[in-house]
């Protein structure tokens, strides 16, 4: 066999080989996890009259100017808004499962504001959160309880900066 065909041969079952051990490698089957709670959480509320929408707050690529485009919404915008059956606005952030604690200032401004003028403002990770929440707030009879629900069940707010010379040198 001539040395040409002997590299040729190798590089080809260099090839395989790594083919072979590229199928045994698992890929991560689940890219956008929090694409499975806006699924499901839409699809609650649909079920039970609420009138909802999405908003696409990421910036899009425009291909005839080659840039990306700024989102039309500010910043701190929730992903979804609408009314319920009764009229009452909602206004919804989903997060991924067991990732509620990401909500960043901006958007915990967003609904506390909202929250102020008597909506329906919530931060999920998964419908049966959202369904628990909802259904316990409207068992509760006054604005002020219900603004006191909606506040309790806010995730904590993350200390963004939580060490200072004052822990070190003493205030």
């Amino acid at each position: 066999m001539s040395e040409y065909k002997k590299r040729v041969q190798a590089a080809l079952e260099k090839y395989y080989e790594k083919q072979e051990n590229k199928d045994s490698v698992t890929q991560r089957r689940n890219k956008k996890p929090e694409e499975i709670t806006v699924r499901s959480c839409m699809a609650w509320m649909r079920g039970n009259g609420f009138d909802v929408n999405i908003v696409e707050s990421k910036s899009v690529f425009n291909p005839n100017i080659g840039r990306y485009m700024n989102s039309q919404t500010r910043p701190g915008v929730l992903d979804c808004f609408g009314n319920d059956p009764f009229g009452v606005a909602v206004y919804v952030e989903f997060k991924a499962l067991g990732k509620r604690h990401t909500l960043r200032p901006n958007q915990r401004d967003f609904i506390e504001k909202k929250i102020k003028t008597h909506c329906f403002a919530v931060v999920v990770d998964s419908q049966e959160c959202l369904q628990k929440f909802y259904e316990h707030w409207r068992t509760l009879d006054s604005e002020a309880a219900r603004q006191q629900y909606l506040f309790s069940i806010l995730p904590k707010e993350r200390n963004q900066n939580p060490l200072s010379d004052d822990d070190f040198f003493g205030a």
